[in-house]
């Protein structure tokens, strides 16, 4: 759709729910709002109703920003006060690690990051919870990924946060899986 989305979104968020119009988003669904005036709201106006496909995203920044990787880029937020950026860098560079291979390494990144923003504003965030679940999964941690997910479920409840819903599901459905895989290999010996 055109207008950076936003046309799209507002037709649909206009339509009758009829269960038949739906729409397929990236992350600018989540990102224009916050840099000029819509009609919806991105948290409230939809629903998830499945995960379809999943990108790489990549970390920008102006040529004239001295910080030349995500660590020089989370300590410049530190030094000029930014905790939210600096919490959401050093969660997306322990996901890094586990996507590459050195999940342990990420989890503990991940894990740290957000008791750091629990202690400090009581904040952990569904996307959070997301991204640790998966780094459980990565690391065998069945149990503590549902743990993870039902955290996250609970964050949702509470804040009316609906942003990653369709991925607590489907990672749910596998970590499910995976305990049941465990179990019936448990059961054959």
């Amino acid at each position: 759709p055109g207008g950076n989305t936003v046309i799209g979104t507002e037709a649909l968020v206009r339509s009758a729910p009829d269960g038949y119009t739906l729409i397929c988003i990236l992350s600018s669904h989540v990102i224009v709002p916050n840099l000029t005036k819509t009609s919806f709201d991105v948290l409230k106006d939809f629903t998830s109703v499945a995960t379809i496909g999943a990108t790489q995203l990549v970390v920008v920044v102006h040529p004239s920003v001295p910080a030349k990787n995500v660590q020089e880029l989370i300590a410049l937020a530190t030094e000029h006060g930014l905790p939210y950026w600096v919490a959401q860098g050093r969660v997306a560079r322990g996901r890094a690690l586990v996507q590459s291979g050195r999940a342990t390494e990420g989890l503990v990144q991940i894990q740290q990051t957000i008791q750091a923003r629990q202690e400090k504003d009581g904040l952990g965030g569904r996307p959070t919870f997301v991204v640790l679940a998966e780094a459980y999964a990565a690391t065998g941690q069945v149990e503590a990924g549902l743990h993870a997910l039902a955290e996250a479920q609970a964050t949702a409840q509470r804040t009316g946060e609906g942003f990653a819903e369709a991925e607590v599901y489907r990672l749910k459905g596998e970590l499910t899986l995976q305990k049941l895989s465990v179990v019936r290999c448990q059961l054959s010996v």
